[in-house]
């Protein structure tokens, strides 16, 4: 059983102060692996479009274009980033009492301050801009011609910017979500629907799909990516060199990503607006384990 440990208020402050600072360290670090990330992926793509006989310092950047290393910097940010986050902004402890579970469940919990809206807003858009960048060039090279449509099987970065582009719209979709979650559940409380700290009809199984799982985040995430990567399925039907044909073939599977998409992220939508009923608040979470 794991309990939480309760010290004097000065040192209960003391350790808040230290976990605060390796919050901001872990964000920092966190925020320049993604920048690092996404400048090795324009910087390399922009490299590549030099043309098919590139220089040897184009080629070498071209390389980090069409490499695992931006996903892997990509990866350690998140890693950085999502505790960064919760010790700047809260906690993490230990549980007091354990949940009545067949298996360890929910040992350490952690509450945090909520990102407010206008940060929300700036990041949903910086979030957009580049998911549009990295999944529109591609795609207007395709029809207009260009680089990168253009460069040979051996230069071509589309797949790999599309890619990037398509995990970089499913969180941002996910963060559109996030935020009309915290607007549902303030509505809910300021109507008298809800009571914070209450649970409504339902609570367990929306407690499980929204608080613990995060479900409706991950629904509206997927759906998202979905959507962005959904144009590598025409990618070799389009274009001065394809036929009308091929493309009649390839759309159907273009319409139906977009629609398995378009059908999670508003599955999303409707989990999200019953968060009032988990009576958990919105700056939360607990391990799986």
């Amino acid at each position: 059983m794991s309990h939480a440990s309760h010290g004097s208020p000065e040192q209960e402050l003391s350790s808040a102060r230290r976990g605060h600072r390796a919050g901001v360290v872990l964000s920092l670090v966190g925020a320049l692996l993604a920048a690092i990330a996404l400048a090795l992926i324009l910087v390399g793509g922009w490299r590549a479009g030099a043309g098919n006989h590139p220089s040897e310092l184009s080629a070498w950047l071209a390389g980090f274009a069409k490499s695992s290393i931006p996903g892997v910097l990509a990866l350690f940010a998140v890693g950085c980033l999502i505790p960064g986050e919760q010790l700047r902004r809260g906690t993490a402890m230990g549980r007091s009492t354990a949940r009545k579970t067949l298996l360890p469940a929910g040992t350490n919990v952690s509450r945090f301050d909520t990102v407010r809206f206008g940060w929300r807003f700036l990041w949903i858009s910086v979030g957009i801009v580049v998911s549009l960048v990295l999944v529109g060039v591609p795609v207007a090279s395709w029809v207009n011609g260009g680089a990168p449509g253009s460069l040979d099987e051996s230069h071509d970065f589309s797949g790999y910017w599309i890619t990037y582009g398509a995990i970089a719209f499913g969180g941002t979709i996910a963060g559109v979500v996030s935020a009309a979650k915290m607007a549902f559940y303030h509505r809910a409380i300021r109507s008298g629907l809800a009571t914070a700290g209450q649970r409504g009809p339902g609570g367990g199984f929306w407690r499980w799909v929204d608080y613990r799982w995060r479900f409706d985040l991950w629904m509206a995430g997927i759906g998202g990516l979905s959507i962005a990567a959904a144009p590598l399925l025409i990618q070799d039907s389009i274009g001065r060199h394809a036929s009308s044909t091929e493309l009649a073939a390839a759309l159907p599977g273009l319409y139906i990503a977009t629609l398995v998409g378009a059908a999670l992220i508003v599955l999303g939508l409707l989990a999200s607006a019953q968060f009032w009923r988990t009576g958990e608040a919105l700056g939360g979470g607990e391990s799986a384990s």
